[in-house]
Parts: structure tokens; sequence; C-alpha cells
């Protein structure tokens, strides 16, 4: 990774804790593991769980923080819940 020592690294993703996650599952083909095409939105969504993104960053960074939250969005389409969790972490 081109960050720098002591740089933060900050991202949100879905977690498989998503209630379409769990639907997309049931009705939709894996492009990838845990990963499907959404054709409305002409892209492609993936869900990991919080141990996955920790283990791929164990070994060149420390935690600084991790919220897992599941939260009602409003903010288009109909009122739908997500499963999420941001994270941040600063290289050794």
């Amino acid at each position: 990774m081109g960050l720098k020592q002591g740089g933060i690294v900050y991202f949100g993703i879905f977690s498989k804790e998503d209630p379409q996650y769990v639907l997309l599952k049931e009705t939709s083909e894996e492009v990838e593991e845990d990963t499907f095409w959404l054709e409305e939105r002409n892209s492609y969504k993936s869900y990991y769980d919080k141990q996955e993104i920790l283990d791929l960053f164990e070994d060149e960074f420390d935690m600084i923080c991790c919220k897992e939250s599941y939260s009602l969005d409003f903010g288009h389409s109909e009122e739908h819940y997500h499963g999420d969790f941001e994270i941040m972490m600063r290289k050794r």
C-alpha cells in the first residue's frame, strides 16, 4: 500500500449483516464471493465481515477505531436498513 508510515486509512463498507446481503445471497448470482452485480445501479456491491478486513491490515497497521452499525437509510428510494462498519487505522 502506498500510505506512508504514520499515515491513516479510513473506510466504511457494507457488512454481511446488511439485509440486502441476505436477500442477494438467496436471489442473485455472485460474480465473486460475496459480490453481486446490481443491474439497476449498473454497479457491483460487495459485503465483508469485520475480521476479514482486519486480517488484511494486521501486519502493517494499528487499529485506531472500528464502529459497527445497523442503521435506517431514508436518503433514497424506500426506507431500508444497512449493516456496515467503519474502520480507521494507522500505518506502523
